[in-house]
């Protein structure tokens, strides 16, 4: 499904130079061992924005998904957005770091 509709990201005040689709792929409650592949088929349907989340806890099959399109589809991760979400307690200054890894 490949989305026509985006939005320019700015950076302060500056575009950026990318547009992030408007629609993207939601991996929310999708079951482990599911959500890899359901990723891959999004992105070979034409999705370019993916929607992940730490507290989804599926980020490192949706991560090893990621690896496997990177190599074998015609796809580079700079054609890709992936969102992502912090922990409400993992937004302090000093912990978003660690949280991001």
């Amino acid at each position: 499904m490949a989305c026509s509709s985006s939005a320019k990201l700015y950076s302060g005040s500056q575009y950026s130079g990318h547009n992030i689709p408007m629609i993207g792929f939601g991996t929310w409650k999708a079951e482990p061992g599911v959500v890899g592949e359901a990723v891959d088929r999004a992105v070979q349907t034409g999705y370019r924005h993916i929607d992940c989340a730490a507290a989804y806890c599926n980020e490192k099959e949706i991560g090893r998904v990621f690896q496997q399109i990177f190599s074998s589809v015609n796809c580079k991760r700079e054609d890709l957005f992936v969102t992502s979400k912090l922990w409400n307690t993992c937004h302090k200054r000093e912990h978003v770091l660690a949280a991001c890894k």
